[in-house]
């Protein structure tokens, strides 16, 4: 009996060691993953983003120099791979694989036929290190996710991937741009601070015509060049320049009541714009300020059924539109 009762014992033992001894071993795979994605890490970082001791991960880190993995160590400053050190391919989950073909479908979209090309031929890498049952998965998941862009990209620029070496590099460039289609293009230098997706691709950049940043749209970049002249940051003009565009764009209230008929036509990202439900919804009036672009054309989702009480700044906004926007009040935003 008693041998009988220390078996559970020895089995619950057992088990506990196979399973820190598989966490421990997730944990310095991961490791030697962070040491290849990054130039160098410390080990105080590696023990926050896991969550175990400073002196666990120094073990972890010589458990991989014991496996062979070259490793350098600079006091104060952290851990790097030797220069020239290649790991194996890594295995990519499923759910990983399914995150990198979204991004792939984005790419395609969403930028320059250049970058939609490179993110084309890393998603073919990433193929070929997976399990088939995952590539298969990937096969047959492809066709069903698709990125409907607000108009055709084909003619698109090829500047993304040009902007994208000189804000990195921090290097000049000089645009040809059309501000608009009735003007003649003009030639500026500009010093490019990033890259900003809002319905167009803009570049953020100092330009040293008008001697402040301004906001450029790619599509409307005629010519680029990357010149070798190297800029300093400007961390606090960028800051003021964020501020200023936070401050020029009123946000307006509006308020929609719905009728009951409707109640399973009012989608998830309809009702981030909700300001109230009423009457048949049995809930408490509730307002929510959002832009207005965003508000009316989902009022126009609804169609004729139904009942709003829009209240504006800016009624002019709707004004002209076809079928009209319902009843509309004009009030000035409190606060």
């Amino acid at each position: 009996m008693k041998n009988g009762a220390s078996q559970p014992r020895f089995l619950l033992r057992g088990l506990s060691y196979l399973l820190s001894s598989m966490n421990r071993f997730d944990r310095v795979t991961a490791i030697l993953i962070q040491l290849q994605a990054r130039r160098k890490v410390s080990g105080a970082t590696l023990a926050e983003q896991f969550r175990v001791s400073v002196r666990t991960i120094y073990r972890d880190l010589r458990t991989l120099e014991e496996a062979g993995v070259p490793l350098l160590g600079e006091p104060g400053v952290g851990y790097s791979l030797a220069e020239g050190y290649r790991l194996p391919p890594v295995m990519f989950t499923r759910e990983e694989a399914t995150a990198l073909l979204t991004a792939e479908k984005l790419a395609a979209r969403l930028t320059d036929a250049p970058t939609a090309q490179l993110s084309t031929a890393a998603m073919d890498k990433v193929r070929a290190v997976l399990r088939r049952p995952d590539r298969d998965h990937l096969d047959h998941l492809a066709p069903h996710i698709q990125v409907l862009g607000p108009r055709d990209q084909a003619g698109r620029p090829p500047a993304y991937q040009q902007l994208g070496a000189a804000i990195a590099m921090r290097r000049v460039v000089r645009l040809r741009y059309q501000t608009a289609e009735n003007e003649a293009p003009t030639t500026r230098d500009v010093e490019p601070i990033s890259l900003l997706l809002s319905r167009h691709w803009h570049l953020v950049a100092y330009c040293r015509l008008r001697q402040t940043i301004r906001n450029f749209r790619l599509d409307r970049i005629l010519g680029l060049e990357q010149r070798t002249e190297e800029f300093a940051a400007r961390p606090a003009l960028l800051q003021e320049h964020w501020a200023t565009e936070a401050r020029r764009r009123p946000r307006e209230q509006v308020v929609l009541r719905f009728l009951h008929q409707i109640q399973g036509t009012v989608d998830g990202a309809l009702q981030q714009l909700m300001v109230a439900l009423l009457g048949s919804f049995g809930l408490p009036a509730r307002r929510h300020v959002v832009p207005e672009h965003q508000a009316l054309p989902a009022r126009g989702r609804l169609g004729p059924q139904a009942d709003p009480l829009l209240r504006l700044r800016q009624p002019h906004f709707v004004r002209g539109r076809p079928g009209g926007f319902g009843q509309l009040q004009c009030s000035p935003q409190s606060g």
